[in-house]
């Protein structure tokens, strides 16, 4: 079960006031996919991650906050964003690109895999892989640079993402003897081989495999 928030909230570009709605509390009774999407009572609730302002189009987790760049240049941001996604993966699509703006790799991350699931959701296979293969790049340019137990979180995404795109190549050639690799993320990656040995690239949930993901 989840719990819904309606209230008022002004944004911090326009300043006008508009009604939004954010997720306060949820309940999962099954484990993630493989790229981490949440079970499907979670998963539903996606459209209340973030708050888009009706009047200016600022998108954030929460538009009263500045966004800590200046109208203009946000606006041009969004130019960059692809209108043609379904609505809430286009909105995603700016949140990302804002965060990159901000160098929030890891916003970033998340907001191109939001737009991917819900690209996914639409059977947009070319758009999926369009924001699949975004999220990769930051994926791996993330992992350059972040600690072990977040290295180990993003390999394993890594792998879901190479192989949702097609990229057998780049799975196949993840490196098993990597000091930062523990034993969880080589049974998830070796996981991820196996279905493409079968060309199943398709998502699949933790718990078809017992794994052990948060």
């Amino acid at each position: 079960m989840s719990t819904i928030e309606e209230k008022f909230v002004f944004c911090s570009v326009c300043g006008r006031q508009s009604e939004q709605r954010k997720l306060m509390s949820f309940s999962t009774f099954s484990g993630p996919d493989l790229d981490f999407r949440p079970a499907a009572l979670l998963r539903s609730t996606m459209k209340y991650w973030i708050m888009t302002c009706p009047h200016c189009g600022y998108v954030s987790e929460n538009i009263s906050k500045w966004p800590r760049v200046k109208r203009a240049l946000l606006e041009r941001l969004y130019e960059g964003a692809n209108k043609s996604l379904p609505e809430l993966a286009y909105q995603f699509h700016k949140r990302a690109l804002h965060c990159e703006q901000l160098k929030d790799i890891r916003g970033a991350i998340r907001a191109y895999l939001c737009a991917t699931w819900i690209c996914d959701d639409f059977g947009n296979e070319t758009q999926a892989r369009e924001m699949r293969v975004k999220c990769l790049e930051l994926t791996q340019r993330r992992m350059k640079n972040c600690l072990r137990d977040e290295w180990n979180r993003y390999a394993i995404l890594m792998a879901d993402l190479l192989r949702r795109s097609g990229d057998c190549e780049g799975l196949f050639s993840i490196d098993f003897s990597d000091a930062l690799m523990g034993d969880a993320t080589r049974k998830a990656i070796t996981c991820q081989q196996i279905l493409a040995r079968t060309n199943d690239f398709a998502a699949h949930c933790c718990d078809e495999f017992d794994l052990e993901m948060e």
